[in-house]
């Protein structure tokens, strides 16, 4: 499994030419993990419970806890 930081998704938008076609690209946390839910074959007590928690933390801490983005032009959306 490959994990990448918002800076990292941003640099393959970017090498891949997508960003040049969209225009600039909106990278917005989405899901947040603070706990794994799985070490292995065995499930971590409390993780989902510890994870739902996370969504309700500061926003200057979404980018530490951010397991998936959302990606999205917004001039494309609007």
């Amino acid at each position: 499994m490959k994990f990448w930081t918002r800076g990292e998704v941003e640099g393959l938008l970017e090498s891949s030419g997508l960003t040049a076609k969209t225009g600039p690209l909106a990278i917005v946390p989405f899901a947040h993990e603070v706990v794994p839910r799985r070490l292995g074959p065995v499930q971590v007590p409390g993780a989902r419970r510890l994870n739902r928690l996370a969504e309700r933390l500061p926003e200057s801490l979404h980018r530490v806890t951010a397991m998936t983005y959302h990606v999205y032009s917004p001039g494309l959306v609007a």
